[in-house]
């Protein structure tokens, strides 16, 4: 979706990945302690199944090798299982390709499967391109204060009005070029009008009908 120009913004809410990161950090224990946080953090694959990720290919080289689990197994484990994937789980070059278009993120301040702190190094990573597109205000971060993984209602009403500050036609007319309306690059053109249903959200570039 970064790479499609008829994506006019972006609002990811729940924190953003960066598995670099999270090895960099030595904070990868819940890839592959938590049974779940494979699919929590979306890194299934349809050739795999959404549950049989990295945590069985990190069991089964361990195994092997008789050694610890560590950082470096970890790594090895993510080429085993999907050769080169591990540069691409970085939502901070996702968020280069959005530049200079709109994104807002929401984090949660004690984020368990995804920390605040990640979210915050994943946007920072960002922001150098959204400064060179002349757009540094066009990349929000906002951490709830006390919100764990659990999403309050807060953060879906901030995402629903940053999609509508951005989407909705503003006087009953066309979205405006530019800036809130546009792409938000000078000089492009904006893309189609988009028509929302007020029961569905746009959330990390994906629509979803809330449950």
């Amino acid at each position: 979706a970064a790479l499609d120009a008829r994506v006019r913004c972006c609002a990811c809410v729940g924190g953003l990945l960066s598995v670099p990161w999270l090895l960099a950090q030595d904070e990868w224990r819940p890839l592959v302690e938590e049974g779940r946080s494979v699919a929590h953090l979306g890194l299934g694959l349809a050739c795999e199944g959404q549950h049989r990720g990295p945590g069985n290919a990190l069991r089964r080289l361990a195994q092997a090798e008789g050694r610890p689990v560590s950082a470096a197994s970890v790594r090895a484990a993510f080429a085993r299982w999907v050769p080169g994937i591990l540069q691409e789980l970085d939502c901070a070059q996702w968020l280069r390709h959005l530049s200079p278009r709109p994104v807002y993120v929401a984090a949660g301040e004690l984020d368990e499967v995804l920390p605040a702190e990640m979210s915050e190094a994943v946007v920072e990573g960002a922001r150098a391109a959204y400064a060179a597109a002349g757009a540094p205000g066009e990349l929000q971060l906002q951490v709830f204060e006390g919100v764990m993984r659990r999403l309050p209602p807060e953060m879906d009403v901030a995402a629903d009005s940053f999609l509508d500050r951005h989407l909705l036609p503003r006087g009953g007319g066309a979205p405006a070029e530019g800036g809130a309306g546009g792409l938000g690059g000078e000089g492009k053109a904006p893309g189609p009008q988009v028509a929302l249903d007020p029961a569905v959200h746009v959330l990390g570039g994906f629509a979803s009908s809330p449950i």
